[in-house]
């Protein structure tokens, strides 16, 4: 945020006043609405002021420009120079992560909307474009408009009274966990659709059904994927009431890291 001079000196004699801060308990500064090369001119503010961390909006492309970027689009495409996000491009945000790096090892905190995309549709031309990138809209082929009872691939659909809601309980249709957020419609976790999302290589029949702009085969994508060729990481997750975990007593994910060197 452009924060006035006044207001850096507030949040400098705020920071001054609290003790050290540990890992486990930063000071967090919520920094929305400023383009990343606006953030990294005010590295040295946010410095003086004495942050321990930033607490930053969701970097992906987001379907209006002008929005803060929770209207999600594609949450893999951080901008070019010749077609920025909101906030703007790849290049610029990495740099701005090295700065919180100088500015006495920031950590970065970036907002991420996982349940929802965009605005729902059913626009054939969209479909025809492939939809929103890295989903399966379960197109017809030609596309047709969608009505709620048709199948929406990785979404929710809805009722014979229409889309289902979450955001006005006292309205009709409406779903807490199942239905679109303010219009954005809501991806089915329940759904078990097996693609590969950001395609690599013409031809497997596993890639996802791709459009006349977006879900194309690109060989840039094997940047997306982790190597397997690398050492994992075994995580032990516990489990919850809702899904408890086998005998055992937790569920063990195993997670291969991402090759920075190519």
């Amino acid at each position: 945020m452009n924060a006035t001079p006044s207001r850096f000196a507030l949040a400098s004699l705020l920071a001054s006043s609290i003790a050290t801060a540990t890992p486990d308990d930063p000071a967090i500064l919520q920094w929305f609405e400023c383009p990343w090369g606006d953030m990294a001119y005010r590295m040295p503010d946010f410095f003086e002021a004495g942050y321990d961390a930033v607490w930053m909006p969701p970097v992906g492309r987001a379907a209006d420009a002008t929005s803060p970027g929770y209207d999600t689009f594609d949450r893999f495409d951080l901008g070019t120079y010749a077609n920025p996000t909101t906030y703007g491009d790849e290049d610029e945000f990495l740099a701005l992560n090295d700065a919180f790096d100088r500015a006495g090892g920031a950590q970065v905190f970036v907002d991420l909307i996982m349940n929802h995309n965009s605005g729902r549709t059913s626009n054939t031309f969209f479909q025809s474009q492939g939809a929103w990138p890295g989903f399966w809209m379960d197109s017809a082929d030609p596309p047709m408009l969608k009505g709620p009872l048709d199948p929406w691939g990785d979404f929710h659909g809805g009722t014979a009274g229409g889309f289902l809601q979450s955001e006005n309980p006292g309205g009709s249709n409406y779903n807490l966990h199942d239905g679109d957020l303010v219009g954005l419609i809501d991806i089915d976790q329940a759904s078990n659709n097996f693609f590969i999302r950001h395609p690599v290589e013409a031809g497997d029949p596993r890639n996802i059904p791709g459009g006349t702009v977006w879900n194309r085969v690109d060989p840039a994508n094997v940047r997306m994927y982790p190597d397997r060729d690398l050492a994992p990481v075994v995580v032990h997750n516990p489990g919850t009431s809702r899904n408890p975990p086998p005998a055992q007593g937790y569920f063990e994910v195993v997670l291969y890291p991402f090759n920075t060197g190519d």
